[in-house]
Formats: structure tokens, sequence, C-alpha cells
């Protein structure tokens, strides 16, 4: 087949070489040809910037809008780091409650296709995807310094209780549950519906912190009572990181 350039070099022979009608016709030919094949790239041009605005666009812009709020976390059952120095006798890998949660930046990017997240990055949309990785990667930080607050709030829970932490040594033994009590807090700060604790008296001397689905603490009565003015003592402390940490959120958001 016969590339453009064949085509336009024939057809300016045939114009210098013919003259009247015939370079007329010839003409009138040459504009309908250039005419086609111009209106069939724009054609294909804007199906593909549809199909960019539709796969990868609209999908981030979904995305964004649902998902970057206030960061929340859960506390989830995972592997603690290898104990290289366990001996044979022992568990190389322990098992615990950690804190958990996404990264949405990577999990939306990876639920796009790829080739046209590449092409919108590379070739049509620079500028936006330049200010798209900005955001990701400040968002990150952001709830990375989040994650280390609330480990700290639950080492000073965990500090302060002198209970043992949860999964409990003896199986109905004191226990703390230290993480869930710092994700409590977090999420009060965030004003995510929490219910509220109060302290359960048992039989036997001993009491339980809960919020009426989750037993949090177990001791006796006069430490669990306790845990819950430290508790309130520890809100009232992070009250102002809490506001500083919203700040920061609404000035990444505008």
């Amino acid at each position: 087949m016969s590339s453009f350039h064949d085509y336009g070099t024939l057809a300016v022979k045939v114009l210098l070489w013919s003259g009247g009608a015939a370079s007329t016709l010839v003409g009138a030919w040459l504009t309908s040809w250039l005419s086609s094949k111009t209106h069939s790239y724009h054609d294909a041009l804007n199906k593909h910037r549809d199909e960019l605005k539709e796969k990868v666009l609209e999908p981030l812009r979904r995305a964004i809008e649902s998902g970057y709020s206030n960061p929340s976390f859960s506390v989830e059952w995972q592997a603690k780091p290898y104990k290289s120095s366990a001996s044979l006798a022992e568990m190389p890998v322990e098992f615990g409650p950690a804190l958990s949660w996404s990264d949405l930046g990577k999990g939306i990017e990876d639920k796009l296709e790829q080739a046209l997240l590449e092409d919108a990055r590379i070739t049509h949309h620079p500028e936006l995807f330049s200010d798209w990785i900005k955001f990701r990667d400040s968002w990150s930080s952001h709830v990375a310094r989040r994650v280390e607050w609330v480990q700290h709030m639950s080492e000073e829970i965990l500090r302060w209780s002198i209970l043992p932490a949860h999964p409990a040594p003896e199986p109905s033994g004191p226990y703390v549950m230290h993480l869930n009590l710092a994700k409590f807090i977090y999420h009060w700060f965030l004003q995510i519906p929490t219910g509220n604790l109060h302290i359960e008296a048992e039989t036997n001397g001993a009491a339980i912190l809960s919020d009426g689905s989750t037993s949090y603490a177990k001791g006796p009565g006069q430490k669990i009572d306790g845990l819950l003015q430290f508790l309130n003592s520890l809100v009232e402390i992070n009250k102002v990181k809490a506001s500083e940490f919203a700040q920061q959120l609404e000035k990444l958001q505008l």
C-alpha cells in the first residue's frame, strides 16, 4: 500500500503535468482524500481521549472523592518481624495485633489499566499526574505520621496500665488491648461513631472495660477504674496534636 507521502508526490506530479479541468479534478480528489484522512485521525484521537477519561481519569476522580477523607485504621492479627535469634525450639515468627491501613494511592493505580495510565501520565496529562503523585506521596507521609501517633498512644496505655498485652498469657487472666484502645481514642478525635466506654464489674472483684461489643481490658476493679481515668487524660493531652493533624489534612485536600 502506498504511503501518504507517495500519494502526495503523485498528486503534485499530476497537477504539474496536467492543466485545466484535469488539474481541478485531481485537486478536488486530493482535497477530499486529505479531508477523509484528517477526519479519521481526529475520530481516532477523540476515541482515545474518551477511553482515557472513562478508564483512567474518572476512576481516579471517584477514588479521590470517596477515599481521601479522614484516614482510619483497623487492628488486625499479623505476623511480627522474623526473630533471627530464635532457637530451634522456638517459633521464629510470632503473630499478634498490629495496626493495619491501606496505601490508597497504590491501590487506586493498581486497579487502572496500566498501559492507559502510563499513556495519560507521560503523553496526555503529564502536569495533572505530576500533581497527583505529589498529593499521593504527601498523603502517604501524612498517614505514616498518624500511625506513629496512634502507636505512641498505645504504648503509653500499655505502660501505664501495667496489664499484660492482649492476648492474655492466661486464658482468663487480666489483659489490655492497648492498640484497640488507642484506635478508639483516635476515632473519637475523628468523630467516627465509637460508642462509649464503661466498666462492667465482675463478682470476683475484677472488672472489664467495654464499649458493649468489645472488652478492651480486664483486671482488678480499682486498676480498671484508673485506666479509664488515664484514657480521659490521654484525650486531653492529645487534643492539640489531633487539631494539628486535622489542619494538615485540610491543607492536603485543598
